[in-house]
């Protein structure tokens, strides 16, 4: 058989080659990375294709989980001036030292191009400033190579990479303050056949966008003030000894603003920081609750304390109509004045007059009926939530009344109705894609023609009240559909009465050390891959692709968000959580929670019946939990009473995505993502 010969020379990589007639006909270029003596048949040059194949493609996947472990790390903890920044990371220090006030092009992308480095590489120190010597992007540059190298030498792969990083111009916004550094990025790799003879290219670019501001609280998956109740009872994490006690374990940052109260080993998977000197925290230990907490990825102590606003008017003014550049960000009080003219032109017809109780979905004119807001009540509600599709999920009456263009569509179904009647109930029904429609019922009357709108909400929904019972309407279907976004705020009590899910949640058996099994064993809709369970089973563990855009935020302004006593054991939540108002009750006014003493004023999220409801299993919570005071969710005792709480973090929280007009902290922090990439292959080979 036709061969070639390879013979190695003294020139290091160098080789000198030998090649027989047909090899000399493809004209092709050899590239070795390194040097063999071996004899190839055709044969072997079709495996040293394929071998190459697969060393670019395990290369590419390598340094691109590489850049997105970098990126996707990057935050504002105090550690950046370990690595060269500043030593205070606010708006202030950080536009000083990365942003060039000139138009100096080229100075400024110096500056920008040092936050990257800078950010990537204090990722390498704990939170005490020791660097971690084996960390892998210890050194930006050797994490991260301008030239052509082998990352490792030593073992049989046979690549080289090569990174590139462009500076873009930093956006710089003064209020609401906020820095956005930009750069595109390509990531090069060339793979070689296992005798190195073949040669592949593959490329990777596309841009990282990392804004600098101030953070929701759906950053943490639980913040709130101390760990005290409004009654000033002393709350704690727990974790018991055995499967039969409380085994509390947090997959996410959690941030107290008080000392933190530990009864036995809770778990925490991510930071556990407080406002709080360590030397005030405090560690219970009990028989069947041995000491100490377990902080798998640190804690810190004394770091500044995050305020919780009292007031965020921009989810009323976007839920009213509010068009205006700035409304999303606009949380200055709505008159009624300035609400009657959002309110003019609704979904029913015109405003004349003063707000009434009723349900008001504002549009820009009869004619077009283009929604321009969400959803605005006035007076308590009850709202009930879930995805239908098909006759099936409709009432006849209702089904005769949905274009026949649009019965093939999914709709993400809101029903709102009064709990004393005092409001004509309403059943919205917002198509998924491609059905851009809202089709509005009357949910007394379902022989009524729906006004239809012509494209889809908001995702606001505002109550200038209470929510007297909110959840989806079966336990065995989903409340959200997939890629829909929700905030749900009331002014008083919102307490959920059922299960909320997302439509494309995922759920695996929990383990017994709080990690997830590796099946799926359920869905929003029931039970998967003939697992025998549902989404009711207690020790479930809800996941979600962070692809997803799916999302709920429920928030109440000035009271609690609370679990009904009505609610069923092992209940679903699949929402950010805010209740951080800080104000003791107003019996004048119905809000604010507790007594004017700093120890036992203010709101926050539990659960009713606490104190007095047994064989509750656990809340399985999939999101984030926002609160001022914990209004507590169960009782250490025997037996157990309320829920026990299970929390699988969101982390598309933390970074990806945030319920419309989520509150914002003001913690300031990095929010970065890799928006797009492009990726195409060349190669050189038989």
């Amino acid at each position: 058989m036709t061969s070639l010969k390879v013979y190695k020379t003294n020139q290091g990589n160098g080789v000198l080659v030998s090649l027989v007639t047909l090899v000399i006909l493809t004209g092709l270029t050899l590239t070795f990375l390194k040097s063999s003596n071996l004899s190839l048949s055709l044969e072997n040059l079709r495996y040293d294709k394929v071998s190459a194949q697969y060393q670019m493609e395990t290369a590419m996947n390598i340094e691109e989980a590489r850049l997105k472990r970098a990126i996707s790390n990057i935050k504002l903890n105090g550690k950046l001036q370990y690595a060269g920044g500043p030593a205070t990371e606010n708006f202030t220090e950080l536009s000083n030292l990365y942003v060039d006030p000139t138009n100096d092009v080229e100075n400024g992308k110096i500056l920008s191009k040092n936050f990257l480095v800078n950010a990537i590489e204090s990722e390498s120190f704990t939170s005490g400033g020791q660097p971690i010597a084996e960390h892998e992007f210890t050194d930006f540059a050797t994490a991260f190579p301008s030239d052509w190298i082998d990352p490792n030498e030593s073992d049989d792969s046979f690549y080289q990479v090569k990174y590139t990083f462009k500076p873009l111009p930093t956006r710089l916004q003064v209020s609401p303050a906020e820095i956005e550094f930009e750069y595109e990025y390509l990531v090069e790799v060339r793979a070689y056949g296992s005798v190195n003879y073949t040669e592949m290219q593959s490329e990777l670019s596309g841009v990282i966008k990392v804004p600098l501001q101030n953070a929701p609280f759906s950053k943490w998956a639980i913040i709130l003030n101390e760990l005290k109740n409004q009654n000033g009872s002393t709350l704690v994490f727990a974790g018991g000894d055995t499967s039969e006690q409380f085994q509390e374990v947090y997959n996410g940052p959690v941030h107290v603003n008080g000392p933190g109260y530990f009864y036995g080993h809770p778990i925490f998977n991510d930071e556990f920081t407080s406002a709080a000197a360590y030397s005030s925290w405090y560690n219970w230990s009990v028989s069947g609750y041995t000491c100490c907490a377990i902080f798998n990825a640190g804690y810190q102590a004394g770091i500044p304390a995050v305020t919780f606003p009292t007031d965020f008017f921009n989810t009323l003014r976007l839920a009213a109509g509010d068009t205006s550049a700035t409304a999303a960000t606009n949380t200055a009080t709505v008159d009624s004045t300035e609400l009657e003219g959002l309110l003019a032109e609704h979904a029913l017809g015109t405003l004349v007059g003063s707000v009434t109780t009723g349900i008001y979905i504002p549009i820009d004119n009869q004619v077009s009926k283009n929604p321009d807001g969400g959803i605005y009540v006035e007076g308590d509600a009850r709202v009930s939530l879930n995805v239908v599709q098909g006759l099936s999920d409709f009432s006849s009456d209702e089904w005769t009344n949905i274009n026949v263009s649009h019965q093939s569509c999914k709709f993400q179904k809101i029903r709102i109705v009064s709990p004393t009647g005092a409001m004509t109930s309403r059943n919205i029904y917002i198509g998924d894609d491609p059905c851009e429609v809202t089709y509005v019922f009357d949910g007394d009357t379902l022989t009524n023609a729906p006004v239809v709108l012509a494209s889809r909400l908001n995702g606001n929904v505002y109550v200038n009240g209470k929510i007297d019972e909110l959840g989806g309407e079966s336990r065995t279907r989903p409340a959200i559909a997939q890629d829909f976004g929700f905030h749900i705020t009331a002014t008083k009590d919102v307490r959920i009465v059922n299960d909320l899910q997302y439509e494309d949640v995922e759920y695996h058996e929990l383990n017994a050390d709080g990690s997830s099994g590796a099946g799926v064993v359920a869905t929003a809709w029931g039970e998967a891959n003939s697992s025998g369970l549902d989404p009711t089973a207690e020790d479930l563990s809800p996941m979600i692709s962070d692809e997803s855009h799916t999302v709920l935020g429920v928030s109440s302004l000035y009271r609690n968000v609370l679990i009904h006593t009505n609610a069923p054991p092992n209940i679903n939540l699949h929402l950010a959580v805010y209740a951080g108002n800080s104000n003791a009750f107003d019996a004048g006014t119905g809000l604010g929670c507790g007594i004017d003493t700093a120890a036992k004023r203010g709101c926050g999220y539990g659960y009713e019946a606490w104190n007095t409801a047994l064989n509750m299993g656990s809340i399985k919570l999939l999101g984030s939990i926002a609160e001022f005071k914990d209004q507590t969710t169960g009782v250490l005792s025997n037996p157990p009473k309320g829920y026990e709480q299970l929390f699988s973090y969101d982390y598309r929280l933390r970074q990806n995505i945030q319920p419309p007009a989520f509150p914002i902290s003001n913690d300031f922090d990095a929010f970065p993502r890799i928006v797009s990439f492009k990726a195409w292959r060349l190669q050189s080979a038989l």
